[in-house]
Order: C-alpha cells, then sequence, then structure tokens
C-alpha cells in the first residue's frame, strides 16, 4: 500500500537532497554544460573566455545548481510559495517523493488576485519502478497519488494545478494523463511541456 508523507524537515533533508541528485542525474545525464564550463575555467582569463562563461551560467544551470534552487523552494524561510516535498512510502520505504507547490500572486496592495497549484516532480526510485509503474500495482500507485494531489489542492483552495512533462518522456507524459493532466496549447517555446489539471 503506498502512503505519502510530508518529508519536508530536516530528518529528511539528506535524503530528499539525494532524490532530487539522481532525478537530475537521470534527466541531464552528465552534463555537457558542466564539463564545457570545467575546461573554459582551465584556460587563462580572458575577455572572451570570460564571456562564454557568464553566457553559459546564465542560460544553463548545472545539477548542481537545480538541486540547490529545489532545496532553497522548500526550505528557505523566505519563499514566495507554500511549497512541500512528500515521501511516497512503501511498508515504511521512501520509494520516490512528489514536489507539491500553492503558487499566489498577490497585487500591489497586498491582495491575493490568483492562487494555482503545481505539481512540481514526481520522482520514484529506479529500482520501485518495475513494481509500481509496470504491474498490476500501477492502477493502486496512480489512484493514491492522483487523490492525494487532488485532496492537497483542495484543502489550499486551488483549483487549476499545472505541472511541466517533457513530450519525449512518453512514460510520464502517459502517467500525467492518467492523473488527470490535459495538454495546454502553447504560445512560446517556454511552455511547450506545460500540463494542466482542473479539480
Amino acid at each position: 500500500m503506498i502512503v505519502l508523507k510530508n518529508i519536508t524537515d530536516e530528518e529528511h533533508k539528506d535524503e530528499l537532497k539525494g532524490m532530487l541528485v539522481d532525478h537530475y542525474k537521470e534527466v541531464y545525464g552528465h552534463e555537457w554544460v558542466d564539463s564545457y564550463l570545467e575546461l573554459l575555467e582551465s584556460y587563462p582569463q580572458n575577455k572572451v573566455r570570460d564571456f562564454l562563461i557568464e553566457d553559459l551560467k546564465k542560460r544553463f544551470s548545472s545539477k548542481e545548481d537545480r538541486v540547490q534552487k529545489d532545496m532553497d523552494l522548500l526550505f528557505n524561510e523566505k519563499k514566495r510559495s507554500e511549497n512541500i516535498a512528500f515521501g511516497v512510502l512503501s511498508d515504511e520505504n521512501i520509494i520516490g517523493y512528489m514536489f507539491l507547490a500553492v503558487h499566489k500572486n498577490i497585487d500591489f496592495y497586498g491582495v491575493e488576485n490568483d492562487r494555482y497549484g503545481e505539481l512540481y516532480e514526481l520522482y520514484i526510485k529506479p529500482e520501485y519502478r518495475e513494481e509500481f509503474l509496470k504491474s498490476a500495482k500501477r492502477e493502486d500507485f496512480v489512484s493514491t497519488i492522483r487523490n492525494y494531489l487532488e485532496n492537497f489542492f483542495k484543502e489550499n483552495d486551488v483549483t487549476d494545478i499545472l505541472s511541466k512533462m517533457p513530450n519525449e518522456i512518453d512514460d510520464l507524459v502517459l502517467l500525467g494523463e492518467e492523473l488527470g493532466f490535459v495538454k495546454e496549447n502553447y504560445i512560446s517555446e517556454d511552455n511547450k511541456e506545460l500540463w494542466k489539471k482542473t479539480i
């Protein structure tokens, strides 16, 4: 049986960070940007080298940068939205995590004028994917995640949930559809992977 538990705390911080690192390693592999930056930084300082380094750092993030941004979203006291990582547990073992966020838009006068949710990330450790994503347990797994997701956002007065799902990862797209997400029509390259669920 799958259970979800808030793991946004000091007790689970290291384990959560480890899963974030594994997630980004899997998605991006040995990122060429990191290798290229290391190569550039080994050359003597000059204007061209400095420009290339600065440009790469502006346009791309290393895996470590992405992990640190996620940890800041979860643990920074000055965060601008409510972000919670829920551990996905089976028999008290953490088999993955679900990172949810409630975003609030506040106007100049401090009045909230918009609120929406985000399924920021859903990650299942590779050694558990066969059991929960490719077996008879899949239906129960998806149903549990879907119900938890909907209940969490209803409790936080959210009706629209957004998520980004890379089109080229078929398993992720299928899982998103099973969770009730529908692909949005996109107007720019920045949101071509945007999916939405209304509850």
